[in-house]
């Protein structure tokens, strides 16, 4: 795949999959779009991967994203802007210094599924360390 289609991938991601709290399962404007993980078992079922938000798909969104800006100053401002959601449910929000499995796919994205995910830290983490170092 080429720089430029890399580039537009990571593009169409960040458009269509970003929320504050890590990439959609599903691009909104779809027709089995489900933005609310809520309800009985088959409608949670239905939204988990149809729209769900999974915070730990962050860091290989960064790590793309770096990669697509060749890790520049500016682009390493704009990925610390899209942890800083996740760095603040990690410290303020629900069950402190970890992160929730999942959040609502449209706002105000609430946090769902397991409250303390393993994998959702570690990929903030690792994010973090990308744009840092």
């Amino acid at each position: 795949m080429s720089d430029e289609q890399q580039k537009s991938v990571v593009n169409i991601v960040q458009s269509q999959l970003l929320t504050p709290y890590g990439l959609r399962t599903l691009d909104p404007s779809s027709s089995n779009y489900k933005p609310k993980y809520t309800g009985p078992q088959q409608q949670r079922d239905e939204a988990y991967h149809q729209g769900t938000v999974w915070p730990y798909l962050i860091g290989p969104f960064v790590e793309s994203y770096l990669k697509v800006h060749k890790f520049s100053n500016e682009s390493k401002k704009q990925a610390a802007e899209f942890i800083l959601p996740l760095l603040q449910h990690l410290n303020e929000d629900g069950c402190l210094g970890t992160v929730a499995e999942i959040f609502d796919a449209d706002a105000p994205h609430e946090p769902k599924g397991c409250f303390a995910q393993a994998w959702s830290v570690a990929e903030l983490i690792r994010a973090y360390l990308l744009i840092n170092t």
